[in-house]
């Protein structure tokens, strides 16, 4: 799918380029108008190329778009908050585990500690 919108005042290329290329440097965009034509731009780039991203809206209005990064292996997406999908160097911790990196063992074992020391919610028990 392609975004389109209808603009009143053309938009110079020289615009366009350098938006497209600060999300690609920085992995974000800046706060662009739901109907704005900059973003349709950076939205069409991500699709054209296959990035994953996700549109959010900023709490100072507008929205934003942020590149999500995908793990090279595993293809999950990376830097969710979770210890098993930081990124390490492309790859997430999990999969890096898996191929015998000694951080990453340390802190997936770390990670499978505390799954196993969770009590499994605000669950009361009873003898019933």
């Amino acid at each position: 799918m392609i975004y389109s919108t209808p603009m009143k005042n053309k938009i110079r290329p020289k615009v366009i380029e350098d938006a497209i290329k600060r999300f690609e440097d920085r992995g974000q965009s800046g706060a662009h108008s739901p109907h704005g034509a900059i973003l349709c731009h950076v939205l069409n780039h991500c699709i054209k190329n296959g990035i994953s991203f996700r549109l959010s809206y900023l709490a100072g209005g507008g929205y934003g778009l942020q590149r999500l990064d995908l793990c090279n292996i595993c293809h999950k997406i990376m830097d969710t908050g979770l210890l098993q999908d930081v990124n390490c160097g492309g790859d997430c911790t999990a999969c890096m585990a898996d191929a015998g990196d000694p951080d990453c063992i340390n802190t997936m074992r770390a990670v499978k500690e505390l799954d196993s020391t969770d009590e499994g919610g605000d669950f009361i028990e009873t003898d019933e």
